[in-house]
């Protein structure tokens, strides 16, 4: 085993911490309206959110 591997490893594993913690994106208006524009995306958010999509043809 090289001797700075432990090093490399650790800093790599700090990288990869700091990724997870990192602040979610914000979503402007138009970026969110074309992310919803794929349907198959936009079922994909409103799963992932819990949400449910009810259609009522008589109201």
């Amino acid at each position: 085993m090289p001797s700075g591997s432990g090093r490399s490893r650790s800093a790599a594993e700090q990288r990869f911490a700091r990724l997870l913690v990192s602040r979610p994106q914000r979503l402007d208006r138009d970026a969110l309206a074309a992310m919803l524009a794929d349907l198959a995306r936009k079922a994909k958010i409103y799963t992932s959110l819990g949400l449910r999509l009810i259609y009522h043809p008589g109201k």
